[in-house]
């Protein structure tokens, strides 16, 4: 490829790359709903707040996190969140009864007739839209590094001044094609040096500390660990992570497509000091006739 269809396939594929991200987010799932946090406790409490009538006699804390779903398909922060006082284990699996705050679903009885009304873990999503989101991704990320070579040999490739005429050696012997380099011979290794450098500094270094605020921001239920330091996260809003996450990839690859553009349009500005000109052999067809007989 010359060096204007290398920047060409650069802008392509990050626009095709663009439109594969733009619609992860349209793949979405329900989210499940979580006592305290976004779910109140059957019509009582407060959003944002674990503890309710229901649990308020039990003193609970938020610094231990055990996840169970109770038989409502709401999910509680810890089973003495809950309000469950009993416990089983039937078939390596532990189950809870007598939750307090658990008063609806569907109840089911183990093997000795007691009835169960949360079990541990997060609540099922029931989402089966897994599969297109790695479709989505994968192709994302196929056409992401489709960008990383041609920019490489943009760097190192030549550029045609004559738009790829050839013209006529005085002497006959050769025809002469006038070309720019896009970075002269002795410049190559540091222009190379510094396209890794800005790689590293807006891209390498800044990337985990981004996502890592973008994380914080989306918490919306911290553990309190003693003396009321804040620990880790135990909730995210996963709406809001998706969005912003998304938004953020989305602005890099419009700058991408960005400065790929400038650099296309600037081609035809190269200063003449770049400039060489390339003899090629002429072709005599003369010559291969007589090989032939």
């Amino acid at each position: 490829m010359s060096c204007k269809a290398l920047m060409r396939f650069t802008i392509v594929t990050s626009v095709i790359s663009l439109v594969f991200f733009g619609f992860v987010i349209f793949v979405r799932c329900d989210t499940i709903p979580f006592a305290g946090i976004n779910a109140d406790y059957d019509g009582t409490g407060q959003l944002g707040n674990l503890t309710a009538p229901c649990n308020s006699h039990c003193r609970c804390s938020s610094s231990l996190y055990s996840a169970i779903c109770g038989r409502d398909h709401i999910g509680y922060f810890s089973p003495c969140f809950a309000g469950c006082i009993q416990s089983k284990i039937i078939q390596d699996h532990k189950a809870y009864y007598n939750c307090s705050c658990i008063q609806e679903g569907l109840t089911t009885a183990d093997d000795q007739g007691d009835f169960i009304d949360a079990r541990p873990g997060t609540c099922d999503a029931k989402c089966y839209k897994l599969p297109l989101f790695i479709a989505f991704i994968f192709s994302t990320i196929l056409f992401s590094v489709f960008s990383g070579v041609p920019n490489t040999l943009t760097i190192l490739r030549f550029y045609h001044k004559n738009k790829g005429k050839l013209l006529k050696d005085p002497t006959g012997d050769s025809e002469v094609i006038k070309v720019s380099q896009i970075v002269s011979d002795n410049q190559r290794s540091l222009a190379l040096g510094l396209a890794l450098v800005f790689l590293r500094i807006f891209g390498t270094i800044p990337g985990p500390i981004v996502f890592k605020m973008t994380a914080d921001i989306s918490c919306i239920f911290r553990e309190t660990e003693y003396c009321g330091d804040k620990g880790n996260c135990w909730i995210y809003n996963k709406m809001k992570m998706a969005y912003l996450l998304v938004g953020i990839c989305c602005i890099c690859k419009v700058v991408t497509i960005f400065f790929t553009a400038i650099a296309f349009c600037l081609c035809k500005y190269l200063p003449k000091d770049n400039s060489e000109i390339l003899h090629m052999p002429v072709k005599n067809p003369t010559v291969k006739k007589k090989r032939k007989n």
